[in-house]
């Protein structure tokens, strides 16, 4: 599988998210909303592919989501992501 670069921010990201619920003593079931921020929609289904994935396919709780194009503070950022999960 050929892997964009807003599939690869997005997987680092959510990589660092799965540490920090898991500092916070939850993980990714117990996400209540998260927020995505894509420096171009345009790589909005490259990143949703990658999102599917990871919150465990469409019979799984994924919370409320929305997803924006926002510039970011750095040019080669393509993607941030923020979460809220119950602990």
């Amino acid at each position: 599988m050929n892997i964009s670069n807003v599939q690869m921010q997005t997987l680092q990201t959510l990589a660092k998210i799965d540490k920090l619920l898991k500092e916070g003593g939850t993980d990714r079931t117990k996400i209540l909303s998260s927020t995505i921020w894509l420096k171009d929609m345009k790589d909005f289904a490259a990143m949703n592919e990658v999102w599917n994935e990871w919150v465990g396919g469409p019979e799984e709780q994924k919370g409320v989501r929305a997803c924006v194009e926002s510039r970011m503070a750095r040019d080669a950022i393509l993607v941030e992501i923020k979460v809220i999960a119950a602990v």
